[in-house]
């Protein structure tokens, strides 16, 4: 093997270690018959998958990848009948920030599945959302994220700055707005629940569910 073979080699090494961040992972579980909300405060979460079940359990866990993963975690506290969820990280992690993440990969996640006919409200600036399941009400709020909601049924209230929204629910009222984008959405003849729809830089798509 030629010297320079084995500096390629060593350079191809140092990389890959230098990329292969191993995950953090937090997690909480919770019983409690008296919660009928949640509040997630989802800042620098890049994805949120959530499910709902007919038990009376939340369940939350979360990953992130990064040199400094070990920086962000969630806290959560339950005031009155609200689960109150919070991302908490130092100033300097913000994605945009040169001092630290400019030159490295960050990425968290969240899988969080809770009961039927909760009260969902995500706020966040660039979270993608993926959910299916029955809610009393889910709200979004999110900068730059996409959202997806497939078997969806309840109330909606979904806003995003620059991302597409897409959902497969039945009997729904929908008003959907999109300043820059297309519209395409089923005739739905019973509208049981109301679904509100706004984007400003993306596509809405709603399709009625088998």
């Amino acid at each position: 093997m030629t010297i320079l073979n084995r500096l390629f080699i060593l350079i191809a090494l140092a990389f890959s270690i230098q990329k292969a961040y191993p995950q953090f992972k937090t997690a909480f579980e919770i019983k409690n018959n008296d919660i009928k909300v949640v509040w997630f405060q989802a800042y620098q979460v890049s994805k949120i998958e959530i499910k709902t079940h007919k038990s009376s359990f939340f369940k939350f866990n979360s990953s992130a990848e990064s040199t400094y993963k070990t920086d962000l975690y969630f806290d959560y506290r339950i005031q009155n009948d609200t689960l109150i969820i919070k991302s908490i990280y130092p100033k300097a992690l913000e994605y945009g920030d040169n001092k630290m993440t400019s030159m490295q990969e960050f990425s968290v996640s969240v899988n969080f599945s809770l009961p039927q006919q909760s009260k969902l409200i995500i706020d966040s600036d660039l979270a993608s959302v993926f959910g299916e399941g029955q809610f009393d009400n889910f709200q979004l709020n999110t900068k730059s994220g996409h959202c997806e909601l497939k078997r969806f049924i309840g109330n909606a209230n979904i806003n995003s700055y620059s991302g597409s929204i897409t959902i497969h629910t039945r009997n729904a009222n929908v008003k959907a707005f999109s300043q820059n984008g297309d519209l395409k959405v089923d005739q739905f003849y019973n509208k049981k629940h109301q679904i509100n729809l706004k984007t400003v830089n993306g596509d809405i798509i709603v399709r009625q569910m088998e």
